[in-house]
């Protein structure tokens, strides 16, 4: 399980994170595509996470 932690700042949202899936090989294909995007958008989806 993989648990996103976002430092921002975005107002606190007590509680919230995200919960990646990881393969079997320890890929981790959402956080690869939200990485692999403009750091403007991959910030914006920080945010709302």
């Amino acid at each position: 399980m993989i648990v996103r932690r976002i430092v921002c700042n975005a107002r606190p949202m007590a509680g919230t994170q995200a919960v990646y899936y990881r393969d079997g090989h320890g890929a981790e294909p959402v956080d690869q595509f939200i990485e692999a995007l403009p750091a403007k958008r991959a910030a914006k989806i920080d945010d709302y996470v």
